[in-house]
């Protein structure tokens, strides 16, 4: 049964291999870049992305659950309830904020979901940041601040679409805070399933209440939408589930910061979308910082000896 506190046992040292959560940390990053750029293709609203991205969701979450062994029981269900409701909520806010105002408002506001899980990590999980940390952390944000703020964004800025970014960011935390309080009690299989059922149940009436025009999805979108369940969804949510029980989640939020960056670069790539020359800088600035906390969190932590990982 899963606690009904807050208290969380301490980061795991020692059961993976060298480097594993590292190396599945930077392929969340990736994964979570092409997420936008997915997402930029799309035509339809945000209800109707939510819904189908849900529902898409769930079979493929159950039958990967089912292959690991790792049944989805109402425990599994109960654990996962509010992360769920999170997890859709900030979806699709964050879609109808992209849609609504500046690319560099939304993801501004969107990209201080590192700070708040970093305030929020040390009073209910304990863990702590040392002064190069919290250093280095608050140059990648400046950095990163730097970055978005000398891009042009597409479009006037909006404040509907801006509280929506606040709503996104407050919604994508509590996800991160509810997925490490239960992660340890639920294999990472059952436990998305959950989110995903969930998601998809939460998504249905709001998708009806506001008239939605589910039915009308063309193909184009649909595709699009599978790709945004297999890549971002299962495999980047996946991975960053499998990540909590090895990785501060203070740390690992803080690092998927380089999506940002990544997302940025695939859209002067595939859309043609320019990139300034202080945006190249601030960009590098915000890898540079992310290296070095990672080297320094490496090196004052250092992971035990190579067993077998536990991906369950």
């Amino acid at each position: 049964m899963a606690d009904a506190g807050l208290a969380v046992a301490p980061v795991r040292r020692g059961s993976v291999g060298v480097g594993a959560p590292q190396v599945a940390l930077g392929v969340v990053v990736l994964v979570w870049a092409i997420g936008p750029l997915l997402n930029r293709g799309m035509h339809t609203g945000g209800a109707v992305a939510g819904f189908y991205r849900m529902w898409l969701a769930v079979p493929v979450s159950f039958a990967v659950a089912r292959w690991r062994r790792t049944p989805v029981t109402w425990s599994t269900l109960r654990s996962s309830a509010l992360a769920g409701l999170f997890f859709v909520g900030s979806y699709v806010t964050s879609y109808e904020s992209l849609h609504r105002t500046t690319v560099a408002n939304s993801s501004l506001i969107m990209a201080m979901q590192s700070v708040a899980v970093m305030l929020v990590a040390y009073p209910l999980f304990g863990e702590r940041f040392g002064r190069v940390e919290i250093g280095w952390s608050v140059a990648a944000l400046g950095a990163m601040a730097a970055f978005l703020l000398a891009g042009h964004g597409g479009g006037r800025a909006d404040l509907g679409g801006d509280l929506l970014a606040v709503a996104s960011l407050a919604f994508s935390t509590a996800y991160f805070v509810e997925m490490k309080r239960h992660r340890r009690q639920v294999p990472v299989a059952a436990y998305l399933s959950g989110v995903f059922l969930v998601g998809a149940l939460c998504a249905t009436p709001y998708a009806i209440a506001t008239g939605a025009p589910v039915g009308a999805i063309d193909r184009h979108d649909l595709t699009i939408l599978v790709a945004m369940v297999l890549l971002p969804g299962m495999l980047g949510h996946g991975l960053m589930t499998w990540v909590q029980r090895h990785v501060a989640i203070g740390l690992a939020v803080m690092l998927t910061l380089a999506s940002t960056v990544l997302t940025a670069v695939g859209a002067w790539a595939l859309f043609d979308q320019p990139l300034a020359p202080a945006q190249v800088a601030a960009g590098a600035a915000v890898l540079a910082c992310l290296a070095a906390l990672l080297r320094y969190r490496n090196r004052s932590n250092p992971v035990g000896p190579p067993q077998a990982a536990v991906l369950g």
